[in-house]
């Protein structure tokens, strides 16, 4: 019959005390809506979570923005903003072990199609698992559509040989968006 122990020490600071280092930050995505019209806004909402063990400083989430998007501006989390080129720089500053930070990223597509953006997270602290510091998240761009519909109707209903008949046409946009260049060909 064999026997084992296990003995466990906690993290010891080199300079004697104080917070352990390192800073384990992880990241959450998600946008709405999703599909979303061209010229609608978009929005892409943001978590950083810091698992610890101490604070993370100097917390940077680099967001890449597909082409055919325009930065709005942010909400929810008081942010300094930059934009290089295509990624949007939000630095948050500090966030202390096990607290979460949530951003919201205001944007409007101006193409159709399916586009990606992803981000990742970041600190001037070690992290001891970087496999969590990253997320993205696919939206389906669509073109505004309107529903026309027409209606025809002929007064009388019953109408002699040379008599006069009238027919009334009515167009009508269901929405929701505008219905432009409308043409009616009667045949």
């Amino acid at each position: 019959l064999g026997c084992w122990s296990l003995n466990i020490s906690p993290e010891v600071c080199l300079d004697g005390g104080g917070e352990c280092p390192g800073a384990d930050l992880s990241l959450t995505m998600s946008a709405t809506p999703n599909p979303v019209f061209v010229g609608s806004n978009l929005v892409y909402n943001m978590t950083v979570s810091n698992a610890g063990p101490g604070t993370a400083n100097n917390v940077l989430i680099v967001q890449g923005l597909p082409n055919g998007l325009i930065f709005d501006g942010t909400s929810n989390f008081p942010v300094n903003v930059s934009l290089t080129g295509t990624n949007l720089n939000l630095l948050f500053g500090s966030l202390p072990a096990y607290g979460t930070a949530s951003v919201s990223v205001i944007t409007t597509p101006q193409l159709p199609g399916i586009i990606t953006s992803a981000a990742t997270v970041g600190s001037q602290d070690s992290d001891p698992n970087s496999a969590n510091n990253s997320a993205s998240v696919s939206v389906l761009v669509t073109e505004p559509t309107a529903d026309v519909g027409v209606t025809m109707t002929a007064s009388p209903s019953a109408v002699l040989q040379g008599a006069l008949l009238t027919y009334t046409i009515n167009v009508i946009n269901n929405g929701p968006f505008t219905a432009n260049g409308v043409i009616l060909i009667n045949t």
